[in-house]
């Protein structure tokens, strides 16, 4: 009966060696592939604060012109408020330019 336990340990024993094996055998695989996604994941953050940077840019040469704009569209409105008011026009003979409603 210990030779059971004995085979049975050193069936465990060749599967966990191979198991550190394939392990070591998939890293040398993978390890050119993170490092490249390392790489592209470096590049993109830089791209990503560089990007940054011209949207704060952009966004500080908009405000002024926001401003104008508010100020141009207060300076439409005070010049509508000056304008007097237009008088309905009448059609000759005195007529009244409204029409009527018929009462049936």
């Amino acid at each position: 009966m210990e030779w059971v336990v004995a085979l049975l340990a050193l069936g465990c024993l060749v599967f966990i060696l191979h198991m550190v094996s394939d392990y070591y055998k998939r890293r040398q695989e993978l390890e050119p592939k993170i490092q490249r996604l390392d790489e592209a994941k470096g590049k993109l953050q830089q791209e990503i604060t560089s990007t940054r940077g011209v949207l704060e840019e952009q966004r500080g040469q908009l405000y002024p012109l926001r401003e104008q704009v508010t100020n141009l569209e207060q300076e439409s409105r005070h010049l509508q408020q000056q304008v007097p008011a237009k008088k309905p026009r009448t059609k000759p003979g005195g007529a009244d330019p409204a029409p009527k409603k018929d009462p049936a």
